[in-house]
């Protein structure tokens, strides 16, 4: 295979964690949104995609959940990330492969490893469009059939994991959808995990919110709230670090309600 340059991440070179647990039939679910109106000023500030940011907030999230159960590791967490192949001028059919993509190292602030990521993206993009579309098929099909052998043959531990969690940005409608009168609110996506990972965040943006979901082998991580709750603090960290003065909406308090005396 002719793989282009060297800024392909070497596969089967991730750090083992939490996130590369065996599996059991049982899966833990959590869902959350995220304002794309705050990704969209951080990428601008930055001068960076709201890919880029998505994928430092995944990151940071990762690294607390690590620290608070077990330890992260020294080594970058290594996502695997769908890539299109689609051409200009093509419309029908599926044409992705999926990208191993090194993320930030947990010593480094919010603001540095936003810019680590953004990097190692731009490095790994470049290397795919300099593929043709069968290579880079033919390089996933290559990469996830040896993680799949070695998970059916019971040799995952043998072998360094190919990457710990994937990672996919969907791009959903612009405007507002409706069915049967009924207005669309969210669409919350739960999707597969990958052979030798226990972890799969999935974002569907819809108009101005990201709808995040999380799942996860139950074995592996119990309950995926902590997460969701980093990815929200990773968003509060990453404005402060940059001096970006938050657009979160404040909830209101809900009214209080007086218990009527029995007479």
């Amino acid at each position: 295979l002719h793989l282009g340059g060297d800024d392909l991440p070497v596969p089967f070179t991730a750090p083992r964690t939490a996130f590369n647990s065996p599996l059991t039939p049982e899966r833990s679910v959590a869902v959350l949104d995220l304002s794309l109106d705050r990704l969209h000023n951080i990428a601008h500030h930055a001068a960076v995609t709201i890919n880029d940011v998505l994928l430092e907030l995944c990151d940071q999230a990762m690294i607390r959940y690590l620290d608070e159960h077990g330890g992260a590791p020294d080594e970058p967490l290594i996502a695997q990330m769908p890539v299109s192949l689609r051409r200009p001028g093509v419309e029908q059919g599926n044409q992705i492969t999926i990208a191993i993509l090194e993320l930030g190292s947990k010593e480094t602030n919010p603001v540095r490893r936003l810019q680590d990521i953004h990097n190692h993206a731009s490095d790994v993009k470049h290397e795919f469009t300099d593929m043709t579309p069968e290579t880079a098929e033919t390089y996933t099909l290559l990469m996830q059939s040896v993680a799949q052998l070695g998970e059916t043959l019971g040799a995952g531990r043998l072998l360094p994991p190919l990457g710990n969690v994937v990672i996919s940005n969907v791009i959903g409608p612009r405007k507002q959808l409706y069915l049967r009168g009924a207005r669309l609110l969210a669409i919350y996506p739960i999707s597969t995990i990958a052979p030798g990972l226990a972890l799969n965040i999935t974002i569907f943006t819809c108009q101005n919110t990201l709808h995040v979901g999380l799942v996860a082998g139950k074995s592996a991580i119990p309950d995926l709230e902590p997460i969701a709750a980093n990815l929200h603090a990773a968003l509060d960290d990453l404005e402060s670090a940059m001096g970006i003065k938050s657009k979160r909406k404040r909830k209101r308090k809900p009214a209080r309600t007086r218990k009527k005396k029995a007479r």
